[in-house]
């Protein structure tokens, strides 16, 4: 499976420590330059800049940005092509696993998006078992976007709905309720963050105070997307039950 490794270009030592890595475990894979943003720019790569103001009060960082406009490169790549490709950052640990499981998921199909890494450990369900891999699905995201596998049509799909740049990337991925794809994860997780790498991500702007409106309508669309994204997974987990998961 294609490796595309995202990372800033000048970035040498993250690029030679994840190179290090991959090619410990015989695997290949090919470098595709990161990009900066600038959340000052409202025109800067069709980031929503006034939503951003008036849902949060405060922008998005340039890294964060930055981390979007890379991904969503990425996946216009791979929606052009006819294969899963596996997504990886420069800021990340391989387990010993990941060479094995990774040709392994070559032959697994029942995903959207197949997530390797994750932030945070949150509460899952069985999906499926696959070789010798647990396949999992997350009653709430464990987000990060540090390792995942994705499909050409899941990709477009991605496209489809992002034409403004209006959160992080990795929220983005998890609000299910809006892309509606398959989102499965694998438990343990196959690639882990490295924390002992600084974040390029930038420090978040000053916020703006919201007037009692604004926290009312923003609130009212946070919990909303939750009580959705939960509902997406509780269909899923009713389908492992009814043995409706092939």
């Amino acid at each position: 499976m294609k490796i595309y490794v995202i990372s800033l270009p000048d970035a040498k030592e993250r690029r030679a420590q994840i190179s290090a890595q991959l090619e410990a475990c015989q695997l290949g894979y090919e470098f595709f330059d990161a990009m900066r943003g600038n959340p000052d720019i409202p025109q800067n790569h069709n980031y929503a800049y006034d939503y951003r103001e008036k849902m949060f009060g405060r922008q998005m960082t340039a890294g964060e940005i930055g981390c979007f406009m890379s991904h969503q490169e990425l996946w216009r790549k791979i929606a052009a092509g006819n294969q899963p490709v596996c997504i990886m950052e420069d800021d990340v640990i391989i387990t010993e696993n990941f060479a094995r499981a990774l040709s392994s998921l070559e032959n697994y199909q029942n995903y959207d998006i197949l997530r390797l890494s994750g932030i945070f450990n949150r509460n899952w369900f069985i999906w499926q078992h696959f070789s010798d891999l647990k396949l999992v699905k997350y009653w709430r995201d464990p987000m990060g976007t540090q390792c995942y596998i994705i499909k050409p049509e899941a990709a477009k799909k991605l496209l489809e709905k992002s034409p403004l740049i209006n959160a992080p990337v990795d929220d983005f991925l998890g609000n299910y309720a809006l892309h509606r794809l398959n989102v499965v994860g694998c438990d343990p997780y196959l690639i882990e963050h490295d924390w002992d790498i600084p974040s390029q991500l930038g420090h978040r702007h000053a916020k703006r105070k919201l007037s009692v409106l604004e926290k009312i309508r923003r609130e009212f669309i946070i919990q909303g997307n939750g009580v959705m994204n939960f509902m997406i997974q509780l269909g899923y987990f009713l389908k492992t039950k009814l043995g409706l998961v092939k």
